[in-house]
């Protein structure tokens, strides 16, 4: 039995920040933007779950066993169930029940568990947001059956500055003897932005009740620019005691269409930064969005920071293939392949795949290596019945775990109940002829792109929430190629694309992260 609430990581990734990013094509840029993951972050992180194996587990779970997209449907319940392996059968365990607002954002999740074939109510979640879509508090209670009433248990609060920025963040739980809240833990973000409204340095503290009821360091970004606007570099600092002290450097370097080609990390020493690893012969897949197509991962070979290092030299560690969804320009293979000084070729190593069905529904992710061909390291699988919206009805996950005695085990099952939604009249229709453009990524955070490959033509494009009411408007009279819409001031939630074209009409059902 699951004691504590599951749902409580699913809060997290909808409470995601609605930062405000680059605005729309030929708008100047008046709100800073917050500082992002970089280029190397992303894919340190992704070696490092593959490398060793840590966490494996929870790394799959982070990436995949979340369930965070299955609240794009708006379910009204969810049902939970169990593998009891010793009986082969499931056995069900909770359920959930959803109630969002008018902006399509859960508001109140209720926990029910199963006892003796019945459902007890045991606990819930309530959010409030604001009104730029993020979250600013999210409480726990338990239900008394006793009293009848729900207690208070834990309670998270955000606070945000005029840009939008998480700046404040405060963890509690409920005090029965002070009849109000007590914190236990506190993050606090500094920031500072040039004149041109990008971050130049970016600091988090903590406070914790179980560390001397004082503020810790947590880490630090400092970033400088070249003349033209665009990043030079990234240099991250790590706790030391009271303050910071350096951990590593990033150097950026950019082709002639002002893309990044090349990136060199650097250690810190005695004697200043000296390079130790570098990404060379990137080709984007779209820059815009920060996604590749390959690159090429360099390791500084024979330096240890010592004088007597003798003619270290620049080694080819990996290379990194990426391929995208052509729908969801979501990522659906990372290959790395290691280089054989001695044959002077590539070999393929291992790979992740992620596969989706006709519905656009993930159902599955893999972790594999190249032995004699590749093999499964470990995978998961979600699958099962959709209605004819494509939404699922029934769905059953499970994992493979070469190291566990290779074989399937069942993980969860989850089946869903919806509520009808009515579309008002002066909503767009669904059912387009046509395809005029496409919308993309989808899920979005912060702006939608949209393509076409009907160039020249009229292309109205209007964007609807779900009780029909018109957000944004933009007309071409000759478009062509790809544009970009700023979607960043709505609130989270699901919205309709309608793209017109004289008489054709094609209609998009978007989530907004």
């Amino acid at each position: 039995m699951k004691t504590k609430i599951t749902w409580f990581a699913i809060a997290i990734v909808m409470a995601a920040n609605t930062y405000s990013n680059n605005s729309n094509e030929n708008k100047l840029k008046t709100q800073p933007t917050p500082v992002k993951e970089s280029l190397v972050e992303k894919h340190f992180a992704k070696r490092s779950a593959q490398l060793g194996r840590k966490n494996i587990h929870s790394t799959i779970g982070g990436i995949f066993l979340d369930e965070t997209s299955d609240l794009k449907y708006m379910p009204v319940k969810i049902q939970n169930y169990d593998w009891d392996s010793f009986q082969d059968y499931w056995v069900l365990d909770n359920q959930e029940v959803f109630s969002y607002d008018e902006s399509e954002r859960p508001v109140k999740i209720v926990r029910e568990i199963t006892r003796n074939n019945e459902f007890l109510t045991y606990e819930k979640l309530d959010y409030e947001w604001n009104k730029n879509g993020q979250i600013e508090r999210k409480i726990i209670s338990l239900w008394c059956e006793d009293q009848e009433i729900w207690i208070p248990d834990l309670q998270e609060v955000y606070e945000y500055d005029k840009f939008d920025n998480l700046i404040n963040e405060t963890h509690s739980q409920w005090s029965s003897q002070l009849n109000d809240w007590e914190p236990y833990y506190k993050y606090n973000i500094n920031y500072t932005f040039t004149d041109f409204c990008e971050p130049l340095v970016a600091e988090a503290y903590y406070w914790s009740a179980f560390a001397g009821d004082m503020w810790l360091p947590s880490w630090r970004i400092e970033l400088d620019y070249y003349r033209d606007q665009s990043l030079h570099s990234r240099t991250f600092s790590i706790p030391s005691v009271l303050s910071f002290e350096y951990d590593y450097r990033e150097e950026y370097f950019y082709n002639d269409d002002k893309e990044i080609s090349k990136v060199v990390i650097y250690s810190p020493t005695p004697k200043g930064w000296n390079p130790e690893y570098k990404i060379t012969d990137i080709d984007w897949y779209n820059y815009q969005e920060e996604q590749l197509n390959s690159f090429v991962f360099w390791t500084y070979f024979g330096w240890s920071g010592h004088e007597d290092d003798k003619n270290p030299e620049w080694l080819k560690e990996y290379k990194a293939i990426l391929e995208y969804h052509p729908e969801l320009h979501s990522e659906v293979l990372y290959m790395e392949e290691f280089y054989c000084t001695w044959e002077e070729r590539w070999f393929p190593f291992y790979r992740e795949r992620t596969v989706f069905n006709e519905y656009l529904f993930n159902t599955g992710f893999y972790m594999e290596f190249f032995w004699d061909n590749w093999t499964t390291d470990i995978a998961i699988t979600r699958d099962g019945e959709f209605d004819t919206d494509g939404k699922p009805l029934d769905i059953r996950t499970s994992l493979f775990d070469s190291w566990n005695g290779g074989k399937w085990e069942n993980i969860s099952r989850r089946t869903f109940e919806y509520k009808e939604i009515e579309i008002p009249t002066s909503s767009p229709v669904f059912n387009a002829p046509e395809e005029l453009a496409k919308v993309f990524p989808n899920p979005a955070v912060n702006q939608i792109s949209i393509a076409s490959e009907n160039n020249g033509q009229e292309l109205t494009v209007r964007i609807f929430n779900l009780a029909g009411q018109l957000l944004q408007s933009r007309e071409f009279s000759a478009f062509s190629g790809q544009i970009q819409m700023d979607i960043s001031s709505l609130p989270s939630g699901i919205y309709l694309v309608d793209l017109t074209s004289g008489t054709r009409k094609q209609v998009i059902k978007v989530m907004k992260k």
